[in-house]
């Protein structure tokens, strides 16, 4: 009896999170589409907006540290930006400083889950505006770092080991929806196509 409640238990548990370790024929085909909205678990996306985090926190830091924020955008009297950005030019006087400590800041809200969505999207749009104020600093993995932090806003990365479950706890889950983890595996395999 107690064998097959756990042989149950199993394939139960198999079913709810056959995404984890699966191939992508298993969402295509005759009514798989509902797959996608299979609960799987958090914790790879949990670890992926952390160390998303820190990363962008060692990015912005670096430009401190090198002094480029003063040598790519205060002291060139002329930047390329991109069409039809025309119109964007970089904060005055210490203006790019503050967007810079600003990125940090959000970088550290993104790192611990703290009002995760509207960080997301703030730092989506100051780092968007770094990039597109100079067209000749292009680096093809700040066009994935948009992108990413673009598909992060609408991921729920925060429903778990963030602040905002503990602060908001009717969003605490500690599964998401399967198209959320495929979501993000596409977007890092983009670069590698385009």
């Amino acid at each position: 009896m107690k064998a097959k409640q756990i042989t149950s238990k199993k394939s139960q548990l198999s079913k709810n999170t056959f995404l984890v370790g699966s191939k992508i024929e298993d969402i295509f085909g005759n009514d798989k589409w509902k797959n996608l909205f299979a609960p799987v678990d958090i914790s790879s996306l949990i670890f992926f907006r952390v160390l998303f985090g820190m990363i962008m926190l060692y990015e912005v830091s670096r430009y401190f540290a090198n002094d480029w924020i003063l040598k790519l955008w205060i002291t060139p009297s002329h930047h390329f930006t991109y069409f039809p950005f025309d119109f964007l030019k970089p904060f005055p006087g210490d203006g790019m400083y503050y967007l810079f400590y600003f990125m940090g800041f959000l970088s550290v809200c993104i790192i611990v889950g703290l009002f995760y969505r509207i960080s997301m999207t703030l730092f989506w749009l100051s780092f968007s505006y770094m990039f597109l104020l100079e067209q000749t600093k292009y680096m093809n993995h700040f066009y994935l770092i948009i992108l990413v932090s673009f598909v992060m806003i609408f991921i729920p990365a925060n429903t778990s080991a963030s602040l905002d479950s503990k602060l908001f706890k009717r969003i605490h889950s500690e599964t998401i929806p399967a198209w959320s983890l495929w979501l993000m595996r596409f977007m890092v395999a983009v670069p590698y196509f385009f």
